[in-house]
């Protein structure tokens, strides 16, 4: 008998040593294949959650493991861009649109952006509710400095107020202001009134070496004014006082002193439309801001 209790256990132990091989075996052969990833703990129905807030639709992959494409599709054109921008930033007002008188009627054009990239908007129209338009044109840097040819693009670059006119310039041209300008009030009428402050004669370089009675005969002057001749002293002794004020106390002395001043260009330009009649009716109208290609950037109306 116990012979025989022996023999079953080593046959026993037999099996049990074959069985171990085999699942051995069985578990050295499946380690080789890789692991599946362990569920996306924030996948739900197939929607995967981010730690964000978003949400991603889990799709499928096809032809490898690179995961679908995330480039955003195509943004509008730059134009369409700029021109929803300028939207927000321009405003027209009506001044005096009801005047019957060209030289007195006008309208203004202000722009606000939050930006100083520049805006060309000299082939900019403007139009009333009758189909009369025009555009607005070029302007002057330097408006009354004898023959030089300065005209260039209405350019902005920043806040910027621009009067539109109907009549004719007083001076022939459109212009931007400057810190000199205001001489030109002295003998012609503008509308809207010029309103800066020039430079005082008694503050520019070289007054210290001028007499006590020309010094004070120059600071007496003020500002934005040129001296009738019956205001100069005469005589050979006040020579350098009348160069003096000749090259101080005018238009043409002001520019050539302060044209290099960081502060000389002010963003305010007059633009005149030439007309010989008014444009806005007296009773109701409706102005309107066109860009280049047509697009409506401002309006404003009246009845």
């Amino acid at each position: 008998v116990g012979e025989y209790e022996n023999l079953i256990f080593l046959a026993m132990l037999v099996v049990l040593l074959f069985a171990f091989a085999f699942f051995a075996a069985d578990f050295g052969a499946s380690s080789t294949v890789p692991r599946a990833d362990a569920p996306n703990p924030n996948a739900e129905f197939n929607v995967i959650r981010g730690g964000g807030g978003g949400i991603q639709i889990g799709l499928p992959t096809f032809g490898g493991s690179n995961p679908p494409s995330t480039t955003p599709p195509p943004s509008p054109s730059t134009v369409e861009d700029k021109e929803n921008e300028y939207k927000k930033n321009f405003r027209v007002f009506l001044q005096n649109p009801r005047s019957r008188n060209p030289d007195t009627e006008y309208v203004d054009i202000e722009y606000a952006p939050q930006t100083k990239e520049p805006v060309d908007i000299s082939d900019w129209q403007i139009s009333n509710k009758s189909g009369f338009s025009i555009k607005l044109g070029s302007v002057t840097n330097f408006p009354g400095i004898g023959s030089t040819l300065n005209a260039s693009r209405l350019v902005l670059t920043g806040p910027a107020r621009i009067h539109i006119v109907t009549g004719r310039s007083p001076r022939g041209e459109n212009f931007r202001l400057n810190k000199c300008v205001e001489y030109f009030s002295q003998h012609q009428t503008y509308i809207p009134s010029i309103s800066v402050f020039c430079p005082s004669p008694s503050r520019e370089a070289g007054v210290d070496a001028l007499n006590d009675e020309c010094f004070d005969l120059v600071r007496r002057f003020g500002s934005c004014r040129i001296p009738a001749s019956n205001e100069l002293p005469e005589g050979p002794r006040n020579a350098d006082c009348r160069e003096f004020i000749s090259k101080t106390a005018s238009y043409t002395g002001c520019v050539d002193n302060h044209r290099n001043d960081l502060d000389f260009f002010k963003n305010e330009w007059w633009v005149y439309l030439n007309r010989p009649e008014h444009i806005w009716s007296d009773i109701r109208e409706t102005v309107t801001l066109t860009s280049d290609r047509g697009i409506v950037i401002a309006t404003s109306s009246y009845d």
